[in-house]
């Protein structure tokens, strides 16, 4: 993927803050901050899985909470972030488990690694890249595979 992203600020719509970026067209985001393994809504509204779905779908911060304090299996994580996915996903793996700069760091279980990580991301994605953004922070991205089913 090949993508340069430039943000600026703008107002607040209705509660939300779109970011307003530019390639060679236009494009609006529409960042959602919500609980997606659990997204709650209006019965009468779109549900937020066809809501969201989008090309591109990010994850940031987020598997190892899921993961070391809520219990959600690899899996189902992986599962439902790849039904908000059209295309795209990039997620963010913390190595470290769970760190705070106030607290440090609590040990990580022993199967809790970047390559445990890698392997089962590419159960569900096809595996496009993966940086490392410093001490305790990953990015995989990578392409939906579409013959998997869930």
């Amino acid at each position: 993927l090949n993508f340069t992203f430039l943000t600026k600020d703008c107002i607040y719509f209705n509660g939300y803050r779109p970011l307003e970026t530019r390639n060679q067209n236009q494009y609006s985001i529409l960042p959602a901050c919500i609980n997606f393994m659990y997204p709650n809504g209006n019965i009468k509204d779109v549900p937020p899985k066809e809501r969201f779905r989008s090309d591109i779908a990010c994850c940031l911060a987020t598997t190892h909470h899921l993961l070391l304090t809520q219990g959600y299996s690899i899996d189902k994580i992986f599962e439902t972030i790849r039904t908000y996915a059209n295309k795209y996903v990039f997620i963010e793996f913390m190595p470290k488990g769970l760190y705070s700069k106030k607290y440090g760091s609590q040990k990580a279980p022993d199967w809790y690694t970047t390559e445990w990580f890698r392997m089962n991301f590419m159960k569900y994605f096809v595996l496009r890249g993966e940086i490392k953004l410093n001490e305790i922070r990953y990015l995989f991205w990578g392409g939906v595979l579409t013959n998997k089913t869930s």
